[in-house]
C-alpha cells in the first residue's frame, strides 16, 4: 500500500452554531482546498432540532464529506 495524507476534518457538533464564521461556508472553503469535512452530530433523547440536524447534513455535503447522527450516550462507542 502507498503511504499517503488524509486531509480530513472530524467535527463533532449539535448543529446549532451561535457564533463565529458560518460552519457551512467554512466547509466549503476546506474541500476546495482539498479538505474532506465528515460531521458526527451529537443529539439529547429529547426531540432532535430540525434546525441542527439540517445544519449538520450541509455541512457534510459542502465539505464533501458524509455525517452521522449521534446520541450523546452512544458517542464513547462512535469514536472509538
Amino acid at each position: 500500500m502507498k503511504a499517503g495524507t488524509i486531509k480530513q476534518i472530524l467535527l463533532l457538533t449539535d448543529g446549532c452554531s451561535n457564533s463565529g464564521e458560518d460552519p457551512v461556508a467554512m466547509a466549503t472553503l476546506a474541500a476546495e482546498q482539498g479538505i474532506t469535512v465528515n460531521v458526527i452530530g451529537i443529539v439529547g433523547r429529547e426531540a432532535e432540532n430540525p434546525r441542527g440536524l439540517t445544519e449538520i447534513d450541509h455541512i457534510a455535503l459542502s465539505g464533501g464529506g458524509i455525517s452521522q447522527i449521534v446520541y450523546k450516550t452512544q458517542l464513547s462507542h462512535t469514536v472509538q
